[in-house]
């Protein structure tokens, strides 16, 4: 990979990460008009939002449909190339947790255009 270039899916060595795994979300990118497919989804995030979302489209799930802030923020990473780190106030089935922080970062085959978002989502309990 260029220093100039985003990388590509192709890049990304899962063996590489195996601690992370639980906590990727790996999305499909569709332009005009916007949407994002879950291609994988890790089994902690699977528990936190309590159903396995692969292959659902976010435009089919109600609390992510736009203007939501992660359809928002894929839009933006998507749009720019750029990675996006944010936190958010967590509103799934497990009282014990109150907050979710996540880093957006953008997969381009070509090098340029994003067609994937790689995400790693942690989720935080009340202290």
């Amino acid at each position: 990979m260029q220093n100039d270039r985003l990388p590509s899916r192709a890049d990304i060595e899962p063996l590489d990460i195996p601690d992370l795994l639980p906590q990727v979300v790996l999305l499909d990118v569709v332009r005009d008009p916007w949407n994002f497919r879950f291609r994988l989804i890790g089994t902690n995030v699977v528990y936190h939002l309590n159903k396995d979302w692969t292959g659902s489209w976010f435009t089919e799930i109600g609390h992510m449909t736009p203007p939501s802030k992660i359809f928002t923020n894929c839009v933006e990473v998507s749009s720019t190339g750029t990675p996006l780190r944010s936190k958010t106030s967590y509103v799934g089935p497990h009282a014990q947790f109150v907050t979710a922080e996540d880093i957006i970062l953008p997969l381009a085959d070509d090098g340029e255009t994003p067609d994937k978002l790689l995400m790693f989502v942690e989720h935080f309990p009340r202290s």
